[in-house]
């Protein structure tokens, strides 16, 4: 084990956490039964079987059936029997003084882990932020990271936190995974189905703008237009203006159907742009049910097929929701992603700085992958989103990067297994 490489990486790896997501709650505790369908044993994959079972398009790894494959840096690693995804149990790591749990997993022969991403069904009581990282045989890496919140277990879709420039990622020799998080201890996780996801070949981006606001129409529209990029506004039907007589700063029914003329995808941001997780459960179906009604009756039933979640924030409930009304939920903090095994839980990086946009775009032309931009009321980041749009447009001038819809990810870059 390479402990001066462990030292070295982990440490910093917290600077690469974007800013403006919120921080995500659930009021449902996790339960003992197992929320996936347990697998025949033709169907189970064997920890020691690296990517030798492909189901579509995605590369079973490690199913956690042997923990002895995987050595404990900090924190402790058990096996939980009543919790899983798949197989008969899952990994639950809990940690100890410092408030992070490592495990890591030397691999008797490198492995060729090039243009893919890594994924895990994870199940937490608590918000946390789990790191994936792929080590080379010179002790180089490509990290990648997602924000988890109170869950039973999900797969979750990571998407790129930090890459060393050598990295050689046909000939990976170690895996380690972390949960980072606050400084008390006994916060714990459960860990399940270590695989593989394709990372698009293609740069790709998707500019979004959430909550509706009048200035999208005002600045963003007019800076969208000069380079042609069509954005997707996530809309709250329930606060749009009937006409600018209507007090208010959101979007007028005439404003949404000019972008809509301009190419933009129309959205939902659920009907009044409510914390989903402050609403009890009829009151999350009539914030989803809802806005999906005014948006098909008002012609954007193609942009009804895809939601933000208010805040950033989602519980079990909300994903369900976005499961029975939508194709693709968005949410997270993370970029340059690969093909989503979850819809529901699509990441993005929301009101991004100019640096952290510059790092984006650099990884998303370099590594190929999904990277989504989210944008809210455009007051005091007007100027990092026009700076924004401006890099996005050097990118795509060079070929590198290709600006997208949502549809795109829907047709073309989700995994159904």
């Amino acid at each position: 084990m390479n402990r001066r490489t462990y030292l070295t990486t982990t440490a910093g790896i917290s600077a690469v956490a974007f800013a403006g997501c919120a921080e995500l709650d659930n009021p449902d505790e996790s339960g003992d039964d197992d929320d996936g369908d347990e697998p025949s044993d033709d169907d189970a994959s064997d920890s020691g079987d690296e990517g030798d079972d492909e189901t579509g398009g995605v590369e079973e790894f490690d199913d956690f059936e042997d923990l002895d494959d995987w050595e404990t840096i900090e924190g402790s690693l058990s096996a939980d029997e009543d919790r899983y995804y798949t197989g008969s149990q899952s990994a639950h790591l809990e940690t100890e003084a410092d408030g992070r749990v490592t495990i890591a997993r030397e691999l008797s022969d490198s492995e060729d882990f090039s243009g893919m991403s890594p994924g895990l069904a994870v199940e937490s009581g608590s918000l946390s932020d789990l790191l994936i990282q792929l080590f080379d045989d010179d002790g180089d890496l490509l990290a990648f990271r997602s924000e988890i919140g109170e869950l039973s277990f999900e797969r979750t879709n990571f998407g790129v936190a930090e890459a060393d420039d050598d990295a050689d990622m046909g000939e990976v020799s170690e895996i380690q995974i972390t949960m980072l998080g606050g400084e008390d201890d006994g916060r714990e996780i459960w860990i399940d189905d270590l695989h593989f996801v394709p990372r698009p070949d293609d740069g790709m981006v998707m500019i979004q703008l959430d909550g509706g606001y009048e200035n999208h129409y005002t600045e963003a529209l007019g800076i969208l237009e000069e380079y042609d990029y069509p954005a997707t506004a996530f809309v709250p039907p329930g606060r749009i203006r009937e006409d600018e007589q209507a007090e208010g700063d959101r979007l007028t029914e005439e404003q949404l159907e000019e972008l809509a003329d301009a190419d933009w995808t129309i959205a939902s941001n659920t009907h009044n742009a409510q914390n989903p997780t402050g609403l009890d459960d009829d009151e999350q179906e009539d914030a989803f049910a809802d806005a999906v009604e005014w948006l098909e009756d008002n012609g954007y039933e193609d942009g009804a097929k895809y939601v933000s979640y208010p805040t950033g924030r989602y519980n079990e409930r909300t994903l369900d929701l976005c499961a029975e009304h939508h194709e693709l939920g968005f949410a997270g903090r993370y970029g340059v992603g690969g093909y989503a095994t979850n819809p529901t839980l699509c990441p993005r990086v929301s009101d991004p700085s100019a640096g952290e946009v510059e790092q984006l775009l650099e990884w998303t032309a370099e590594l190929g992958g999904i990277t989504s931009l989210a944008y809210f009321e455009l007051d005091e980041s007007l100027e990092e989103f026009e700076d924004a749009v401006e890099a996005i447009s050097e990118y795509e001038e060079g070929g590198e990067i290709t600006v997208i819809q949502p549809e795109t990810v829907e047709n073309e870059y989700v995994i159904n297994d």
